[in-house]
């Protein structure tokens, strides 16, 4: 029943957010929770660790953030890097920037293993680039491997 419960409250929380540009950063991450939790119902409770990091206590219920663009790069890092691994999103500033950056600690060998379609991707880019045009802020989107697995970060510059 609590999967029942879970599953309607994120498609609840996915239509509200499609209709939304921003949403605090505190919104975007109980969607991501609801999102894992689903996942791991889904396999069978999956052997991978899922933590999120607010490295400075950050109030993240004051953050505007774009809506839906946390979950794709975890749903990326769920589909390519899970097995026995972990999944960490650290939030901190650093200067002017807020850093959301979604971690898996999946060794790849090659780095052909993480190309998918790039369809996920694609998307957060379009919406931080729709938001961007819209609000005074600058977004810095990268990803790809580093020293333990891959990474995809999302900075957040505010004008001045």
């Amino acid at each position: 029943m609590k999967v029942l419960s879970t599953l309607s409250e994120f498609i609840r929380n996915s239509l509200n957010f499609t209709k939304r540009d921003l949403v605090s950063l505190e919104e975007e991450l109980e969607m991501v929770e609801q999102y894992v939790l689903l996942e791991v119902s889904r396999n069978n409770n999956s052997l991978f660790v899922f933590r999120i990091q607010n490295l400075e206590n950050l109030d993240l219920a004051d953050i505007e953030f774009p809506s839906m663009v946390v979950q794709p790069l975890v749903e990326n890092a769920i589909k390519y890097g899970t097995d026995d691994n972990e999944i960490v999103i650290d939030i901190y500033k650093e200067g002017e920037a807020l850093c959301v950056v979604v971690k898996n600690s999946k060794s790849f060998t090659n780095p052909s293993e993480v190309q998918g379609t790039g369809n996920g991707l694609s998307l957060v880019i379009d919406k931080l680039r729709l938001v961007e045009m819209k609000y005074k802020v600058t977004y810095q989107f990268t990803s790809g491997l580093y020293e333990n697995g891959y990474k995809a970060e999302i900075r957040k510059i505010v004008k001045r």
